[in-house]
């Protein structure tokens, strides 16, 4: 029972230490990140993602040696400081990533959809 409690309060300790430095979960940029995973944009792209917010936070979440290594990875000479590194990096999504921004998430049908299973109340009360 001991190691269960221990376990309990580390976890609520990361959590907690997660919260503090910023890195929370966000579940949108989660189920984002799955989308592209399972597409292929990783493979494809190499900076990882079409989406400006994953790759905002992919900067945030990154130290010095990620940056120059995916610095790397794009073609740009890793010769600068951090903040310099990220905005090199930023150019370098907004030209990759021109015209194919995110992913496109299922939207529900509005109520004047046809297929939409309130359409025909719809029409009745706008009286068409």
């Amino acid at each position: 029972m001991a190691r269960s409690k221990k376990k309990a309060a580390l976890k609520s300790t990361d959590e907690l230490s997660n919260f503090a430095n910023g890195k929370t979960e966000n579940p949108d940029l989660e189920r984002v990140r799955e989308l592209e995973e399972k597409i292929g944009i990783k493979i494809s792209n190499p900076l990882g993602t079409n989406d400006p917010k994953v790759f905002e936070k992919t900067l945030a979440d990154s130290n010095l040696s990620d940056l120059q290594r995916l610095c790397e990875k794009v073609g740009i000479f890793p010769n600068s400081d951090k903040n310099r590194l990220k905005d090199q990096l930023r150019k370098e999504f907004t030209h990759r990533t021109k015209g194919q921004r995110t992913v496109s998430l299922q939207q529900d049908f509005d109520f004047t959809h046809p297929d939409h299973p309130d359409h025909e109340k719809a029409k009745k009360i706008f009286g068409l």
